[in-house]
């Protein structure tokens, strides 16, 4: 079997985010696991790294040929040029990471991630290209199959897309390997001193921009104020994360809510860092309204990091027991989320039982496991045919 991988995701901004983790843990794990008659042929961007250095297995690499136009055309060329592409090599079966970077056609049949469906559910904040979401999402309809990384992505998909069931599954990502609880404390020092961390910190980590209504990054900063003001001693948030083009308004609310000095800012962290950062929490915070799947929630709680979230979207799936799950109280978010802040601090036998109950939930993911559902899935879908 000839199996297709687009990896784009793993050479732009996206191998930054959720999707290029899940596309490089995948594509690892696949090659680990592919049985003797199985061949990966992976579609990449010409000249652009992606991390080849960390790949082993059954591989060959396929580069896309663009002219020199294809960055002024954008998608729209690269929509049309990209069946040309697959159809380089034989393949049995094409795996499209990110909804990105469909196609209007395919010579084989098609499997397609998808994490969300978030400017269908969201349409008035991220559907100001609605002409090209909507072209994609019409597009997506006509993958083979779809890989939903969640329940609730399932129910979204069926409910907005119109799929029918049996082309749907679900298999569910995991936390990076290095997640683990601490084993090494001179090595946790280290890079306390290197991101300048304080001894005990709230840790939240993901998108930053306050324009992005799904982090609710200002409900987090709002429930830091709130428990400065009632509770004394030392206080500080970690906030892990790539600041871009959001750290000026971020940097103006801290400072409009007083918390100047309570607020360290580290911009992006490399997964091979970020598990020390969660190590060294006393408490994990993330105040999403609005998750595919969550990966540092899981990530966290695979550490032993006690978790406190919103009961929203795919999150008690990936929590579970396993966390503090807050249910939404509209505009008294902030004092709930302090106050749970606050027993969790204050409270270390509590704290303890949320680290033993994290690590019972994070143990059942794992991108062995994801990989091996995925496999299942490219041999169901190539022995079908399109």
């Amino acid at each position: 079997m000839n199996v297709g991988v687009d990896i784009r995701t793993l050479q732009i901004h996206s191998r930054f985010q959720g999707i290029g983790q899940y596309s490089r843990q995948l594509l690892l794990h696949l090659l680990r696991q592919a049985a003797a008659h199985e061949r990966f042929r992976l579609f990449k961007i010409k000249g652009m790294p992606w991390g080849e250095e960390e790949f082993r297995g059954p591989y060959e690499c396929v580069d896309l040929v663009r002219p020199r136009a294809y960055v002024r055309l954008s998608e729209l060329l690269d929509w049309g040029l990209a069946f040309i592409d697959y159809r380089r090599r034989p393949l049995d079966v094409l795996h499209i990471l990110s909804i990105h970077h469909l196609s209007f056609g395919y010579p084989c049949p098609l499997v397609l991630t998808i994490e969300d469906l978030i400017p269908l559910v969201y349409p008035d904040h991220y559907l100001k290209t609605g002409i090209k979401h909507r072209m994609l999402y019409r597009l997506a309809r006509r993958a083979d199959h779809i890989i939903a990384i969640s329940r609730h992505t399932r129910q979204d998909i069926l409910r907005l897309l119109d799929v029918p069931e049996d082309r749907v599954s679900v298999i569910y990502l995991a936390p990076d390997p290095s997640c683990a609880p601490l084993q090494d404390p001179g090595r946790l020092q280290e890079i306390r001193s290197r991101y300048r961390l304080p001894e005990e910190f709230i840790l939240y980590v993901g998108g930053l921009a306050l324009h992005d209504p799904r982090k609710r990054v200002d409900l987090l900063l709002e429930s830091l104020a709130e428990l400065a003001r009632i509770r004394r001693g030392p206080l500080q948030l970690v906030l892990a994360g790539k600041i871009g083009q959001a750290g000026e308004e971020l940097k103006g609310l801290i400072e409009k809510l007083g918390i100047g000095g309570r607020v360290r800012l580290t911009d992006y962290v490399p997964p091979q860092d970020l598990a020390w950062l969660y190590r060294a929490a006393r408490v994990f915070v993330f105040p999403s309204s609005y998750e595919g799947f969550g990966l540092p929630l899981v990530e966290a709680m695979a550490c032993g990091t006690p978790t406190i979230a919103f009961r929203n979207s795919s999150i008690p799936e990936v929590v579970g027991e396993g966390g503090l799950l807050l249910d939404e109280q509209g505009p008294h978010n902030a004092a709930a989320l302090a106050g749970a802040i606050a027993a969790v601090l204050s409270d270390q036998g509590y704290a303890d039982e949320l680290s033993r109950r994290a690590l019972r939930q994070a143990a059942a993911f794992s991108w062995e496991k994801t990989a091996a559902e995925t496999l299942e899935v490219y041999r169901r879908v190539a022995g079908h045919g399109r």
